[in-house]
């Protein structure tokens, strides 16, 4: 952090948003958002200080510009993290996310009336901050369930060309569609349907919304397939993990079954023809998978679910999100086990019952410890999972 505080006093501010940028997606993948914020507010300082047009700043091969790393900011540094370091301030994040949003479509609309190539990186980062939006709307904690099924709906009308206004259900993105002319009263009546007046987001779908909407679905449906893949590939996964947590509070027994089939379909059109078992995509595919099968867990399949967490665990180690979601699963996973195959099992006695119980807390405790052996900041949603489950067993150990 020093060395990015005495460049920026050396006023060498191109040093200062290359070594930044560079160092951000190492914060984030080690679950470092507090350093990550820090290091995004010297990026953005840097960047407000710079009096004249930056040269050439190449991040991974690609040349960025100062708009577009100050949207990128928005979105991810100084939104997303805000959020992923103290959900109390999910408001704000979302407010800095929307920021972002703003910007990039707004800078996607003047760059294709340029005929700028841009225009599309632009649009794609506005998708990413609508994704996370709905990410941090749906979280059990925040419960803005209505908004982010609205902001999902936007996201489906755009890498769809409006194609989702004529079928509902559509799941593959990906397939050459031509753009579905509409009329603003038309989408908003979809985008609307089914939700209330009860929205954080009130009053969001305004006319000059609508007619942004019009210009993003046209420069989206622009765009050549290579490029889209990789932005759909992306959004297939956060579909199906919108579905996992919807999951979780649907009381309907058939709609909650149509989730699960439809998260499952998202899931393997994310996972496509991956075959590498030790791949980033594998092994977020891999824990979309345990996460719908402990939606459907009985005491006949449960078993092999722990194995399957356990597995996934273990290949995980680098990519500490997927690390502490697998391990709260297990916690989580323990605790079912122990309902479903113990609490009510009338064939064991109350020593039996009590060794397992005492089993399952070395085990919950063990996941901590192996936890902490990573260098990294333990997650806030573990710790609340584990404590949680050391009371339910305690309490458990207690009536006996």
């Amino acid at each position: 952090m020093s060395i990015l505080d005495n460049e920026l006093k050396n006023r060498h501010y191109e040093n200062v948003i290359i070594m930044g940028l560079q160092l951000s997606n190492v914060m984030f993948n080690t679950n470092q958002n507090a350093n990550r914020i820090r290091i995004g507010k010297k990026v953005e300082e840097a960047i407000l200080s710079c009096d004249r047009e930056l040269g050439e700043i190449i991040i991974d091969g690609k040349e960025l510009s100062k708009d577009f790393i100050s949207v990128k900011l928005n979105i991810d540094d100084l939104g997303w993290s805000l959020y992923q370091l103290d959900k109390k301030k999910w408001a704000e994040a979302v407010e800095v996310i929307l920021k972002g949003v703003y910007s990039a479509e707004k800078m996607a609309i003047d760059l294709n009336a340029i005929n700028d190539s841009m225009s599309s990186d632009f649009l794609n980062m506005a998708l990413k901050g609508y994704r996370h939006l709905v990410g941090i709307f749906l979280d059990s904690d925040i419960k803005k369930i209505k908004d982010g099924i609205l902001i999902e709906k936007i996201i489906k009308t755009i890498i769809s060309s409006g194609n989702i206004l004529r079928n509902h259900n559509l799941t593959d993105f990906l397939s050459d569609a031509t753009i579905v002319e509409h009329d603003d009263l038309t989408l908003k009546t979809y985008l609307l349907n089914g939700i209330d007046d009860d929205l954080y987001l009130k009053d969001f779908i305004d006319n000059e919304f609508l007619s942004r909407m019009k210009n993003i679905i046209k420069i989206y449906n622009k765009i050549e397939i290579q490029v889209k893949s990789k932005a759909v590939s992306d959004l297939y996964y956060s579909f199906s993990r919108n579905n996992v947590k919807l999951i979780k509070s649907e009381p309907d027994p058939q709609a909650k079954s149509n989730l699960i089939q439809e998260a499952k379909i998202f899931a393997d059109l994310y996972k496509g023809s991956e075959k590498n078992h030790k791949s980033k995509r594998w092994i977020r595919y891999r824990s979309l998978i345990n996460e719908l099968n402990f939606a459907n867990v009985n005491k006949n399949n449960i078993s092999n679910l722990i194995h399957e967490i356990t597995d996934t665990i273990m290949q995980c180690t680098t990519r500490t999100d997927l690390l502490y979601r697998n391990s709260t699963l297990l916690v989580h996973t323990l605790a079912k086990q122990f309902e479903l195959s113990v609490k009510s099992n009338s064939t064991l006695t109350v020593g039996q019952k009590k060794e397992k119980i005492q089993l399952s807390l070395t085990k919950i405790n063990k996941i901590k410890e192996d936890l902490k052996r990573v260098d990294v900041i333990i997650d806030s949603d573990f710790l609340q999972s584990h404590k949680s489950a050391k009371s339910y067993f305690k309490k458990e150990m207690n009536s006996l």
